[in-house]
């Protein structure tokens, strides 16, 4: 009914809300192909969202790389071992320099009776430049003790260090992530990849384009405590020189982080208790 409570079809005056042109409509090829896009793109939006807040599919991906990520000890030199280059804690620990170092063994009249061999995975990402993927020690040095084990000389580095995670304060912890990394140790996403935060990592990189273009724009950092650890052991002088360089921080991150299993908690703990040591 109209106000002067005269009767109309709605559907005379909205034609477009009739069933019979809804039902045209929905019956053309046009309409069809419409809703397939839309539904493709709205599904794709969602799969892209949840992979980022959940790392579902990221978890299975890096976890079943990792398998492939073996080694083995086998009689006599080792023809398929890659070495280090010049990271800080590749050079301290003298991993870099163990080519001078089994070098020098021979030619002094040593010889190797065993060495590792990387499996063919290990080799191929090593050669591409992603970091070696190992528990890797948080102190290191010498003891020297006497036929009964009493200890006569020891020397470490560093000093002292948390060797475990509830070892750590929790006031430590809270202060860490606050200034760091925010969306660590979450339990609602125990599956979420630590070597990458999407939202930080966006703006890093319009920052970084924008700084090519103004050299005078700040850019400023994307790093997650998974891939900073990444450069301070292993990225030549422990710095990020190029996007490239931070890319093969984020690879090696992500593949430690899931040498266990899709699940990240325990590797999250182990980040956290690896940064402050």
């Amino acid at each position: 009914m109209d106000g002067n409570g005269r009767g109309y079809e709605w559907a005379a005056d909205y034609p477009l809300l009739s069933p019979r042109s809804w039902s045209s409509f929905l019956k053309s090829k046009r309409a069809q192909w419409i809703t397939v896009i839309t539904l493709t793109v709205f599904l794709a939006i969602a799969g892209v969202i949840f992979e980022f807040r959940n790392s579902w599919l990221q978890s299975r991906v890096f976890q079943a790389a990792d398998r492939h990520l073996t080694y083995r000890v086998a009689d006599g030199p080792s023809h398929a071992i890659d070495y280090p280059a010049a990271g800080p804690y590749d050079w301290a620990l003298g991993y870099a320099r163990m080519p001078v170092f089994l070098y020098r063994l021979q030619a002094a009249g040593f010889h190797v009776d065993a060495q590792a061999e990387d499996s063919t995975f290990y080799s191929l990402l090593a050669r591409t430049g992603v970091y070696p993927v190992y528990p890797q020690k948080d102190q290191a040095g010498l003891q020297i003790t006497d036929r009964d084990g009493r200890t006569l000389f020891a020397a470490a580095q560093p000093g002292r260090i948390y060797q475990n995670y509830a070892d750590i304060p929790p006031l430590v912890v809270t202060t860490l992530l606050f200034i760091e990394n925010r969306k660590m140790l979450d339990s609602r996403h125990p599956d979420r990849n630590p070597a990458v935060e999407w939202d930080r990592l966006s703006k890093a990189m319009l920052d970084y384009g924008w700084h090519v273009i103004d050299p005078s724009h700040p850019v400023i950092g994307g790093s997650t405590l998974a891939t900073q650890l990444e450069k301070m052991r292993h990225s030549p002088g422990g710095r990020t020189h190029s996007p490239l360089e931070k890319f093969r921080q984020m690879t090696s991150a992500t593949l430690a982080a899931y040498q266990q299993g899709t699940g990240t908690m325990e590797a999250q703990q182990e980040i956290v208790r690896d940064y402050l040591n």
